[in-house]
């Protein structure tokens, strides 16, 4: 699932109706000159995601999203992202049958926010689950590394590294890619090579430990994507 496209509308600066198109599945750029409104893009984007630290969008509360604070006829923000659902792999539970997915959140001078999923209102929590079913958690940490926090991240020594990509990546996910790139390769050896009956006893043990670790890793991953949050 990666982002399809932005359509941005009453927010911040962007007082009129603006689609943006042509997003690559891995990797974007955003140029512009000075106060074209790039920073809002993102903003736009983390606003649909649900972020809850407001001043990590330059705002001080919802009201302050809206093209100047509804001063200018403009009583509404909205922002919508349509997601290409096209892989089944990395699509969100229950959504496997959507070829797009359009999750949409609308502030209204007032107060009144509201959630929608392809035209149909969505409380939070759906919306949550939806996000976080792909690893997707906009209010992680190290999720965002704003303009003023990348000159501490270059700075940081290896082992501060380590613990910000295990927090921002989960513990469980780490372990998991310990097992693939180190345990198994091991495994394989081990079996592949000529053995003796004398060391069948121990293989079996070892087989047995491998897929132990194996299950408790998978139980600690769903625990972490559905638990924790």
């Amino acid at each position: 699932m990666h982002i399809k496209q932005v359509i941005i509308d009453g927010f911040k600066s962007y007082a009129n109706r603006t689609v943006i198109n042509g997003w690559d599945p891995e990797f974007n750029a955003i140029t512009g000159l000075n106060g074209s409104g790039k920073s809002n893009i993102l903003d736009a984007i983390c606003f649909v995601l649900g972020i809850e630290k407001l001043a990590q969008v330059r705002a001080k509360n919802l009201q302050e999203l809206v093209y100047k604070q509804g001063q200018s006829r403009v009583t509404k923000a909205s922002v919508s992202i349509v997601f290409d659902n096209a892989d089944v792999k990395t699509s969100p539970m229950g959504y496997e049958d959507c070829k797009e997915i359009t999750v949409t959140r609308q502030v209204v001078i007032g107060g009144r926010n509201k959630y929608l999923i392809n035209g149909h209102t969505a409380q939070l929590g759906r919306v949550q689950n939806l996000f976080h079913s792909v690893q997707l958690n906009v209010n992680n940490p190290h999720f965002l590394i704003m303009q003023g926090r990348i000159t501490k991240v270059c700075n940081m020594k290896p082992p501060e590294v380590l613990s910000m990509i295990e927090e921002a990546a989960g513990q469980s996910n780490l372990l998991i890619l310990c097992f693939i790139y180190i345990f198994l390769p091991l495994f394989l050896s081990f079996f592949s090579s000529s053995f003796s009956m004398s060391d069948l006893l121990l293989r079996k043990i070892f087989l047995m430990f491998f897929c132990v670790c194996v299950v408790f890793g998978g139980m600690w991953s769903f625990r972490y994507s559905y638990v924790r949050k």
